[in-house]
């Protein structure tokens, strides 16, 4: 609102057909429904005030009619059919009818859309400023009321009491000319989700609970538009407990989240789809010979055994627990759904390891694969060994040590943090949180597995190249960029011969660098165009050679056509490295066959200058949340958590601000703890900023530094660099004084 006087119609009755009632029976939604209506519209009181004269004044009368009028005009029955169409219809009739009205904001609220709240609402806000009118916009559920558990003491367990929630959905800020929300919002949908989590929750807290209403609320497919992005930009969640104290109303706790504010991607809830659908968790480790290898070839096994991978964690290297004279293990976990009986999932389990290569040793001793059942559905199972005619059966479920080993709960904890263990009835993030406050000094180590290109490519012939493991956040790992390209923006031409490229590489390689990026397609604007087969000849002959010359550092292959990352892993590459981020058709599939890490990076479009509008959400949150639908999706469609590297695209389809924003939000919460790449490398948008936009673009190899520190303190995890020297120390430096 833009001024500081107010006309306010409150509470005006009107009957419409405006969707189902709280009793959602067929064919409801066309009949009419009590709503209620408040107008509050900004307009200078000043001059009535002074004249007293009814014709300086708005008529509230004639308001409250004009918004009744609507239900019984002729588009009504087309074009006035849900709480958003009425509310933008009655916001844009009031700001024409009445000139003299600045801005206005409409709430319109059904009081029997829900069985169990007393209302639905929907406020919408236009404002008039030259011809543009703005919007904002939020929904609010008031007093929904449920049971749950809830509190620590035995007596508040023994039985659930009274919970009053208050949700406020936030859209926010709509630019001028944009639709509004279409379809409607699904508010059942999302109110029944909420409800099922409230009533089947049994916290200790309530800031556990709000924080998992929030949460529920947000990662509701009600809360989605058809594109897969967000409908809301934070969630506001009131809670009241009426019992909680003798003296007092109640007691009440309240916040406000945002989709970015949890992990992305994961499983929110724990539970079987239906009777035939098990879902189950998995603890996979393996500390001998090529340990991400062997979890990759067993999961492989699995998915053709009738069960399917849904998701999986980060990977994590850890000290071996009970006997210690070993070697070190790499940890990790993954959700499965299945028809199979816990029992034949076991049984499964234990062929695979076999087919891998695991033979029996002692309790506890090394092995190639370790396979474990840590939940199934909800079920608790304990058998003992016993012999069963076929096989020595040993079942526990959940896990009978996993309350005691990091190495199993953190991995879990990727995964489903707040799922409730049956036996003790906290969340697999508080054990998490207790074995670690006991054991502050015993933390494992999450790890990028670069692979041996042998094992992605064991048809082809390569030089033998060992697999690499970089820990994560103990330094920070340098790329050189190795452009074999004639036209490339930075260093066209001067490396795309096979001496040249060797000489980079070597130098690359003595300099400092740990990784080296390898690219023939320029994604400068305006570049010339390259088939996929000249792309292949550039990169192909390159790799090969840095391969044969005994150079075994991890090479990436800059593409994002699948078929040429296919040539180049074939070719010695061990990473791919997509500016599209895995959009091209065939990627996923071709990224999850060959098992190595990706680097997902932010764009839009085709060009590199394309689309940098970002509206009012800003650059960073719509980052995050346009990449992580990219990551979520790449998961879904079987790429590994662990082999996921994220790149915010500096450079790409944002402005010279919009970069800067990037490199200063890294610790907002960041796609949620995924390894961050940072290519500011002689980007042009350093040109603007030490004011020689027209220099060469090898000039700003110091501009790169500063960018590059900067990146580090902010918590970046590689960077990539034309000038590996540089880049390599400013590394040391960075890492010197903030890690």
């Amino acid at each position: 609102m833009t001024g500081s006087d107010l006309i306010i119609v409150n509470e005006l009755e009107i009957h419409a057909p405006l969707g189902a009632s709280h009793w959602p029976k067929p064919g409801s939604e066309s009949v009419p429904q009590p709503l209620s209506v408040t107008a509050r519209a900004s307009v200078s009181v000043a001059r009535a005030g002074v004249s007293d004269a009814l014709a300086d004044s708005v008529n509230y009368s004639s308001l409250a009619k004009t918004i009744e009028g609507l239900v019984h005009s002729p588009e009504a029955s087309t074009l006035i059919n849900s709480l958003e169409s009425f509310a933008e219809a009655a916001c844009i009739t009031c700001l024409v009818q009445f000139p003299s009205i600045d801005a206005i904001t409409i709430i319109v609220a059904k009081k029997r859309a829900l069985l169990h709240a007393e209302r639905i609402s929907y406020e919408l806000t236009c404002e008039k400023n030259g011809a543009k009118t703005f919007r904002s916009a939020h929904y609010q559920i008031r007093n929904l009321r449920l049971s749950a558990i809830i509190g620590i003491h035995p007596w508040e367990r023994a039985e659930k009491q009274v919970v009053l929630i208050n949700l406020s959905l936030n859209v926010g800020n709509i630019e001028s000319g944009s639709s509004l929300i279409t379809p409607a919002l699904d508010y059942r949908l999302l109110v029944t989700g909420v409800s099922a989590f409230i009533l089947g929750s049994a916290m200790e807290t309530v800031e556990a609970l709000v924080s998992g209403i929030a949460q529920a609320a947000l990662v509701s497919p009600a809360a989605f538009h058809a594109s897969g992005r967000p409908r809301f930009r934070t969630v506001s969640v009131r809670l009241a407990k009426p019992s909680a104290l003798i003296w007092a109303e109640s007691a009440e706790i309240e916040i406000t989240r945002a989709f970015t504010d949890y992990a992305l991607p994961g499983d929110v809830a724990f539970l079987p789809n239906t009777p035939l659908v098990h879902r189950a968790v998995l603890a996979l480790g393996s500390n001998l010979g090529d340990r991400v290898g062997n979890i990759e070839k067993a999961l492989s096994i699995l998915e053709t055994h009738g069960i399917r991978i849904t998701n999986t964690s980060f990977m994590y290297e850890s000290a071996p627990m009970y006997v210690t004279d070993q070697p070190q293990f790499s940890n990790a976990a993954c959700t499965i759904e299945t028809s199979l009986s816990a029992v034949d999932v076991l049984h499964t389990l234990k062929n695979t390891e076999e087919a891998v290569g695991r033979t029996q040793t002692y309790r506890n001793g090394p092995r190639v694969v370790d396979l474990d059942i840590v939940f199934y559905d909800d079920l608790v199972i304990d058998e003992t060994p016993t012999e069963d005619g076929v096989s020595r059966r040993d079942l526990t479920i959940p896990h009978r040590s996993m309350l005691e080993r990091e190495f199993v709960l953190r991995p879990v904890a990727d995964l489903v943090p707040d799922y409730r263990h049956p036996l003790t009835g906290r969340t697999v993030q508080w054990h998490l949180n207790a074995v670690t406050a006991a054991n502050p000094h015993e933390h494992m180590v999450r790890i990028i597995s670069l692979p041996s290109p042998s094992r992605s490519s064991p048809a082809t012939e390569l030089p033998s190249v060992p697999p690499t493991i970089w820990p994560l956040a103990q330094r920070t790992y340098v790329m050189g960029t190795l452009n074999v390209t004639p036209d490339s923006f930075s260093d066209g031409g001067l490396n795309n011969t096979i001496p040249t490229a060797l000489d980079y590489a070597r130098a690359a390689v003595n300099h400092g660098a740990d990784i080296i990026d390898v690219g023939g397609y320029s994604t400068r604007p305006g570049a010339s165009e390259v088939t996929t087969e000249e792309e292949i000849s550039r990169v192909v002959p390159v790799i090969r050679s840095i391969r044969e010359a005994g150079i075994t550092v991890p090479i990436s292959i800059d593409t994002f056509r699948p078929a040429v990352a296919l040539a180049a892993v074939q070719a010695g590459a061990n990473c791919i490295n997509d500016v599209r981020g895995l959009r091209e058709p065939g990627y996923y599939s071709a990224a999850r066959s060959l098992g190595v890490p990706v680097i997902m990076m932010h764009s839009r479009g085709h060009d590199a200058s394309a689309d940098k509008d970002y509206g009012l959400d800003g650059v960073m949150n719509t980052v995050c949340l346009e990449l992580g639908a990219q990551v979520s999706s790449a998961i879904q469609a079987g790429v590994r958590r662990w082999n996921i590297i994220v790149d915010p695209g500096i450079g790409f389809s944002k402005t010279v601000s919009g970069n800067l924003e990037m490199i200063q939000g890294f610790p907002h919460n960041y796609m949620a703890g995924m390894p961050v790449l940072v290519g500011t490398s002689r980007k042009s948008y350093l040109g603007a900023v030490i004011k020689r936009p027209d220099a060469p673009a090898s000039e700003r190899d110091h501009a790169t530094v500063a960018a590059a520190v900067a990146s580090i303190q902010q918590g970046c995890d590689i960077i990539r660099v034309h000038d590996v020297l540089a880049g390599a120390d400013a590394a040391k430096v960075a890492d010197a004084l903030y890690r």
